[in-house]
């Protein structure tokens, strides 16, 4: 064998080392990558559940003691994160906040069905129940819920077919 097969032979190996190189860099930098946003999507999912503990801490709240501090007069700020007056609860170690707004008050819910189908009214309220947590004094995630609660009261007449109980729940921001 000549001395320029050698270095031939040389410089082959050290492409393919070269090339085999890049491809495990690339791989390595991949799943990474991966790892980081699988990482992102648990912390996600736990702030999701967090804060849905905290909607169904204050739909307890709101059932259990509806003289309790944590439900305000609809005139709170629209962005009550802001506000340092909400209810705290642990979960798993995160602190949720949550404040429950009413919105309605007074209104002939549903609830039930009498003798011969004849719908039985009461009257109650309508609330917004807004549960986030946070990182750093900043929303990461907030979820709203409006919530309808019978009082009691005999109603007639109800404008629209409102049962008591969540009617809705909405995502209102999550980090990206």
């Amino acid at each position: 064998m000549s001395m320029k097969q050698h270095g031939v032979v040389l410089v082959t190996i050290l492409l393919f080392l070269f090339i085999f190189s890049l491809l495990a860099l690339t791989g390595l930098s991949s799943s990474q990558q991966q790892l980081r946003m699988s990482n992102n999507l648990v912390a996600q999912n736990q702030f999701l559940q967090a804060v849905e503990a905290g909607l169904i801490a204050g739909e307890k709240v709101l059932l259990a003691s509806p003289n309790s501090p944590c439900i305000k007069d609809n005139n709170l700020s629209s962005e009550p994160w802001l506000v340092g007056n909400s209810c705290v609860l642990s979960y798993n170690a995160q602190p949720v906040h949550y404040v429950i707004r009413r919105s309605y008050a007074d209104v002939c819910l549903v609830t039930g069905v009498g003798m011969h189908g004849v719908a039985l009214l009461q009257k109650g309220d309508i609330y917004q129940i807004t549960a986030w947590v946070q990182q750093q004094h900043q929303p990461v995630m907030i979820l709203q819920t409006t919530y309808a609660r019978a009082q009691g009261e005999d109603c007639e007449n109800p404008l629209h077919e409102i049962r008591p109980g969540r009617l809705s729940w909405r995502e209102v921001y999550a980090t990206n």
